[in-house]
């Protein structure tokens, strides 16, 4: 956001390989309407242009959305300031929104024109700006069950068509679990009508009894010899079902008519980790399988927060990897702010092989103090602010940090003259 003349504005810069800014010296306007515009999303248009998506206050609720070309002119059919997605005087939140894979973008929100609870709409626009042939002006309804209905997700399905994911209560679940929130999701075909052999209401991709919250979703091809390529739905979640343990991260994949795939994928999705403490804010990304990753608190007393990932294959089968009992422990730098020697203590859990480096802020190698076979137990790293040619190097800021195969720990250490 840019508040240059005064109101929450947008303003976008390309800038090239070499680092050199291609558009005005300050950016070029994206939308400087009156109000505030906030929550931007963007991403490619598929012709090395952008499109850009808001939530916008300049009269009322609204989504606006542009789309310009390589050279940071509007592309044809697109408004100075955006053209509407959605204009409401009701509140609007949540906003998710994609390429469509046609030129044009989709968005889905949580809408409360008709529920104060608030609904799911979700619209699409095209290449030029208007919205697709079967879309009202304002969108058509993805959720409307009884409860709080929230946006999650909405990832392109072929040309035009869309899932759409969100956290809310079904038909039934508001009337026995009313603060309990399920995942769902819904598929439309590029038209915006609800894709033939799926329920009117969704399908419930994990309603079990406890709560399922930040999930983010991924549209996956699986592609079978003689058949016709069939567009899935991968979608990983925060799961509160094990009160023991604190929230836990799960996943699930669904086939393109909303059934489960086979395999070893279960209703209400299989267990990508159960780790002790809390595992929060999942995001997926494709490949030959699907990579998780997640924010994990696990070793809060020793770190705080960490980022953990793992593999889950095509059919379901979690790659997991083996854990110590306990990580390997990097103690604070002594002293620090050094002048030169600097000693940190280093506590193994068990046998590794490890590297324990001096790195700038650039991450470049300065100094490798140890690499190879070391026993359990605790462990000196002594640094005598010199480089690995024996100079003395410059005052500054610099990381020692130690890699095992399992685990990877830095601390900070500034050097004075």
């Amino acid at each position: 956001m840019d508040r240059r003349s005064g109101s929450a504005d947008i303003y976008a810069q390309r800038v090239d390989s070499a680092g050199v800014a291609v558009w005005d010296t300050n950016g070029i306007p994206i939308c400087a309407a009156p109000g505030d515009q906030t929550d931007l999303g963007v991403t490619d248009d598929g012709e090395d242009g952008a499109m850009f998506c808001w939530l916008d206050r300049r009269s009322g609720y609204a989504i606006y959305a542009a789309r310009v070309t390589a050279d940071g002119t509007l592309a044809p059919g697109w408004m100075t300031d955006g053209n509407p997605v959605v204009t409401s005087a009701s509140n609007i939140a949540d906003l998710r929104f994609t390429a469509d894979g046609a030129g044009g973008l989709l968005a889905a929100w949580s809408d409360f024109r008709t529920d104060s609870n608030g609904d799911v709409y979700g619209q699409r626009l095209g290449g030029s700006g208007a919205p697709a042939p079967g879309w009202p002006l304002n969108g058509v309804p993805v959720s409307a069950g009884v409860g709080p209905q929230r946006a999650a997700e909405i990832t392109p399905v072929g040309a035009g068509g869309t899932f759409v994911v969100w956290e809310g209560e079904g038909p039934t679940h508001a009337q026995t679990l009313a603060s309990s929130s399920d995942i769902f999701a819904q598929r439309l075909t590029p038209s915006g009508e609800v894709q033939p052999g799926w329920p009117a209401e969704g399908v419930a991709v994990c309603n079990d009894p406890a709560d399922q919250e930040h999930a983010r979703a991924i549209t996956w091809m699986t592609y079978t010899y003689g058949a016709t390529a069939d567009s899935g739905l991968i979608v990983t979640w925060v799961d509160h079902r094990d009160p023991t343990n604190g929230p836990d991260i799960y996943a699930l994949r669904l086939r393109g008519n909303g059934t489960i795939t086979p395999g070893l994928w279960i209703p209400n999705g299989v267990l990508v980790c159960g780790a002790p403490d809390v595992q929060d804010f999942p995001v997926i990304v494709p490949g030959v399988s699907f990579l998780l990753a997640w924010v994990d608190y696990r070793n809060r007393s020793e770190n705080g927060a960490d980022v953990y990932a793992s593999n889950v294959a095509v059919n379901g089968a979690v790659d997991v990897a083996r854990v110590p009992d306990r990580p390997l422990t990097l103690g604070s730098p002594r002293p620090n702010p050094a002048h030169r020697l600097v000693t940190l203590s280093l506590e193994l859990p068990e046998d590794a092989t490890l590297t324990a480096r001096v790195i700038d802020i650039s991450g470049r190698r300065v100094r490798t103090l140890t690499t190879g076979p070391q026993a359990r137990g605790r462990h000196d790293l002594t640094w005598d602010g010199r480089d690995d040619s024996g100079h003395a190097v410059r005052a500054g800021l610099y990381f020692v940090k130690v890699d095992t195969q399992e685990n990877s720990q830095a601390r900070r250490v500034i050097l004075l003259p």
